[in-house]
């Protein structure tokens, strides 16, 4: 495998790189963490524009349509600059899981709003007692009259304060840990018996715990096949991974850049510690 980068790629890389030094300071960070929302939506909606939150989605869907390749070359960029607004959650889990399940008509209400930057989907998929088994999902959801009834509580959605919509796991059948029988649905922010319970975490950034308490979807929620989103959400799961460790690496090549600094002209007893 050729992991050389095109120049098409460079220059992603270099111009999120050059933008965010120099409007995503460390002290602009601060205050952004420090504000009601915790985090910028002109920033946000700057990512839009950038074309950075549409990487990973088809063309067809208004994306760029790259890759991952493409996707960890900002997001490593927005690790070196601690970036909070949330491009792992929205951009990557909540985009790709209605890209790669949804239908025309889903793709069509919700990709457009992600990519430019006027609308954030959140994955929530863990709960309080699953200890990181993607199959453990206790959250219900009940066909009733041609419509889905969700009840049940997903714990530490990221971004979930911030979301517009979430994409929810919750089980059609089988019993808690059984791999098949786990469904997807589609589910706005604002509908009856949804209640966020948000807080900041510990990179500054926010998450929340969800509560559904007989939410009523119509049949138009579900997002793939039913029964049958354990495989799905496993890979996103993956990609998400992948973006992580992105973030991580260039946070720590800041890290590394700036100790390189301070040593380089730090002295101690008239001498350079370095």
């Amino acid at each position: 495998m050729n992991f050389d980068l095109s120049e098409e790629q460079k220059m992603l890389r270099d111009a999120a790189q050059k933008f965010l030094r120099a409007e995503y300071r460390f002290d602009a960070r601060n205050q952004i963490v420090a504000s009601a929302s915790g985090m910028s939506h002109e920033h946000w909606q700057r990512f839009g524009e950038f074309g950075w939150l549409g990487l990973g989605l088809p063309e067809a869907d208004g994306g760029f349509g790259g890759g991952m390749l493409e996707t960890i070359q900002v997001a490593e960029a927005l690790g070196a600059a601690l970036v909070v607004e949330p491009y792992l959650v929205s951009a990557v889990l909540g985009a790709q899981a209605v890209a790669r399940a949804g239908t025309a008509a889903q793709r069509a209400t919700w990709l457009p709003g992600l990519v430019s930057g006027q609308r954030i989907v959140s994955l929530a998929h863990t709960e309080a007692d699953a200890r990181h088994d993607l199959a453990h999902v206790h959250t219900s959801a009940m066909a009733k009259g041609g419509r889905w009834v969700l009840s049940g509580r997903k714990s530490g959605v990221l971004g979930a304060p911030w979301a517009d919509g979430f994409v929810v796991a919750a089980r059609t059948s089988g019993t808690v840990s059984e791999r098949r029988g786990i469904s997807l649905f589609l589910v706005e922010a604002h509908t009856p018996g949804v209640q966020v319970a948000g807080y900041k975490v510990y990179d500054g950034s926010r998450a929340g715990d969800l509560q559904l308490d007989a939410v009523v979807l119509g049949p138009d929620a579900l997002l793939g096949m039913e029964g049958e989103s354990l495989g799905l959400l496993e890979h996103l799961v993956d990609l998400g991974i992948v973006a992580a460790c992105a973030d991580a690496l260039g946070a720590m090549g800041a890290l590394l850049r700036k100790t390189g600094e301070y040593v380089s002209t730090r002295k101690q007893f008239d001498v350079p510690i370095a």
